[in-house]
This record gives C-alpha cells, structure tokens and sequence, in this order.
C-alpha cells in the first residue's frame, strides 16, 4: 500500500510538472507574439532603435515572464541579435531591467 501511495504521489508531480511546462509554453508562445513589433529591432548586424508599440508591449510583460521567455527562446532564428534583443528593455525606458 505505502508503495502504490509513492508511485501515484510519483506521477502526481509528474504530472503537475508537465502541465506547469505547458502552461508557461503557451505564455511564452504568447508572449513573444506581442513582441514581434520588435523584430525589426533585433533582427540583423545594426538593427534600428525599438518603435513606440514595441516598447509598449514590453512594457506590459513582467520582467520575470521575459527572461524566462528570453531563456527558453533561443531557437528564435540565427537573423536574431542576441546583444540586440537583451538591450530592449533599457532603449524601451527600463534601465534596471535585468535577466
């Protein structure tokens, strides 16, 4: 009995693990969405400063939801400038912002 009240325990936290996961998938799916008004900002060697609505989406996400998104996103293209993208918080107005 203390044997099958582990194992279900065991798949209890699996379970709650991979919903967790998903969970913050779907917010970084989410999140990324809004901010590809500032692709152009990070995109290739010299990239122009971020636009008004790119800094206002930003804005709008809470630092830790970006640097978790930022931390799990690096499959988001090799055009991406990854010097670029960690300096949009701060041309955005956020000059504590940090990861």
């Amino acid at each position: 009995m203390k044997t099958l009240a582990i194992v279900l325990s065991g798949f209890s936290i699996f379970f709650m693990l991979v919903s967790m996961t998903e969970v913050q998938a779907d917010l970084c799916s989410d999140t990324l969405t809004s901010l590809k008004p500032c692709l152009v900002s990070v995109t290739g060697s010299n990239p122009p400063p971020p636009s008004d609505i790119c800094c206002k989406n930003v804005k709008s996400v809470p630092p830790q939801t970006l640097c978790k998104c930022f931390s799990g996103a690096g499959a988001g293209g090799s055009d991406i400038n990854q010097d670029a993208a960690k300096k949009i918080p701060q041309k955005c107005g956020e000059p504590n912002f940090k990861c």
